[in-house]
């Protein structure tokens, strides 16, 4: 991309996400985009390399292009899930007292 490095920003349940920023070189137009990858994927899929990505191509148009990269992906974090059901190997019922 033709932008900067990563912005972090930190969610609610404490997971830093990484942004990537595509500026363009003149004035920006009043709208800014955010490029979301799907599953299977992550930043590279719209930052490809140089202007060749979609991110580069939007900002040479002029657009303030971000790309969002999301947990668990590329250079964003994730945590760890939780279990809704007890493990009853790690975690064996509770017999009632008395």
């Amino acid at each position: 991309m033709t932008g900067d490095g990563a912005v972090r920003v930190r969610t609610a349940d404490d997971v830093e996400l990484a942004l990537y920023r595509a500026r363009p070189e003149g004035a920006a137009r009043d709208t800014a985009l955010l490029l979301v990858h799907g599953t299977f994927s992550n930043r590279t899929f719209f930052s490809g390399t140089g202007e060749r990505g979609l991110a580069g191509m939007l900002a040479a148009r002029g657009y303030d292009a971000w790309v969002a990269e999301l947990r668990g992906h590329g250079r964003s974090g994730h945590r760890a899930r939780r279990r809704v059901v007890p493990d009853p190997v790690l975690e064996p019922p509770v017999a009632p007292a008395g």
